[in-house]
């Protein structure tokens, strides 16, 4: 019995772990959302400073993360996203409100699929 303390406290260990990665991960996929709705309530006003202060945050956020994101998720997923942010930021540039919805909707899609990613689940341990 003595023997299996350690094991058990290892397996432990990464459950625990498992269980703080995928809470953290969904908080900062929830405030990169916010971020992303702050950015096409003001394009769709036709606020465009407004819009690209949005994504500067976005952006300087993301880039934040990146270690922790190479380390945990697939980089196909990663370099989806970052595509979606530089879509968003020539959409900007452009003021184009319709575009910039349609890839701001992708971009959505991305972050819950992020946060999907590393929920610990049974579809995900299978």
């Amino acid at each position: 019995m003595k023997a299996m303390k350690i094991p058990v406290a290892i397996l432990a260990a990464i459950l625990l772990a498992a269980l703080a990665d995928g809470f953290v991960l969904t908080r900062q996929c929830e405030d990169w959302s916010t971020h992303v709705e702050q950015m096409e309530r003001a394009a769709v006003q036709e606020d465009w400073d407004t819009a690209q202060y949005a994504l500067e945050d976005l952006t300087e956020s993301w880039d934040k993360w990146q270690t922790y994101l190479h380390i945990l998720i697939d980089h196909d997923e990663i370099d989806q996203t970052e595509t979606l942010i530089a879509l968003c930021k020539l959409h900007i540039e452009e003021k184009d409100t319709a575009t910039l919805r349609v890839t701001v909707s992708q971009l959505r899609c991305m972050f819950s699929l992020l946060a999907e990613i590393e929920q610990l689940n049974i579809k995900n341990v299978l």
